[in-house]
């Protein structure tokens, strides 16, 4: 193998899906990006959810402001958790197609955070190894480069 090869999927394209850096950014974007929008079981209440905000909004149908404050309460909170179980639904499916689908592993992963974590410092490990043999090949490269300007001798007129 090539010395230039060695590392040709280190540097690989940013649409690259099988890239796990570039997997993990779009994992971030998307997560920051997820709404969960719910319902109250009358439809007089909707929230919505999101990682920025917590409950980033919740509307009232004029109608609601009629019925009794109990049953208000209820729907509030109603559609508050569905808000925030529809966010939950959203970031578990991010976390699933980012870690590769729907297999038993991956719905560990994201049910497990410490099995996550895992995952993330072995990725972690596996870049900064790959940045040490990068490192260590540019050393390389660099004293070969110093070494053919040695021997480097001008052509005199």
């Amino acid at each position: 193998m090539a010395d230039s090869d060695r590392y040709s999927d280190f540097a690989g394209s940013p649409a690259d899906a099988d890239d796990p850096l570039e997997r993990l950014n779009t994992m971030r974007t998307r997560m920051a990006a997820a709404v969960g929008t719910g319902e109250s079981a009358e439809g007089l209440i909707t929230a919505r959810f999101t990682a920025a905000d917590g409950l980033a909004s919740l509307d009232l149908d004029p109608r609601a402001l009629r019925v009794p404050s109990a049953d208000l309460a209820e729907y509030v909170r109603l559609a508050v958790n569905n808000a925030y179980d529809d966010y939950r639904a959203a970031i578990q499916q991010i976390g699933a197609d980012g870690f590769g689908g729907s297999d038993p592993e991956t719905r560990d992963l994201v049910d497990n955070p410490q099995a996550a974590l895992g995952q993330l410092a072995k990725l972690g490990d596996d870049f900064a190894g790959r940045l040490q043999g990068l490192a260590r090949e540019m050393g390389i490269q660099r004293q070969r480069a110093k070494e053919a300007m040695a021997r480097f001798r001008p052509v005199e007129e």
